[in-house]
Formats: C-alpha cells, sequence, structure tokens
C-alpha cells in the first residue's frame, strides 16, 4: 500500500508545486500591469513587423 501512495504522492506534489510556480509567475506579471503589456506587445509585433522589416533593410 504504501509503495502504491507514495509515489503517487510525489507527482501530485510535482503537480502542484508546477502549477504553483506557473500561478505566481503569472501572478508576478500580471501585479506589473504596464510591463506584462509592454512584454505581449513586443511579442507579438516583433514576429510581424520586425522580421520583415529587417529582411527588407538588410536585402536592398
Amino acid at each position: 500500500m504504501f509503495d502504491r501512495l507514495v509515489p503517487r504522492r510525489a507527482y501530485t506534489l510535482k503537480q502542484v508545486a508546477l502549477r504553483r510556480a506557473a500561478v505566481a509567475c503569472r501572478a508576478a506579471l500580471f501585479s506589473i500591469e504596464p510591463i506584462a503589456w509592454r512584454s505581449t506587445h513586443n511579442y507579438v509585433r516583433q514576429p510581424n513587423t520586425v522580421l520583415p522589416s529587417d529582411k527588407r533593410r538588410t536585402k536592398p
């Protein structure tokens, strides 16, 4: 019984720890709202505008 319960508890504790870490990271990001919005907008704009503009600037 204990051999079956211990690894399950460890696995669930790892999942809970990972989930708590993810929630903590999200809370830390959204607690600083302007930086979070800037980071999201930068990540959205870079592949769409910056990369093709760099390719156009480097080709000619």
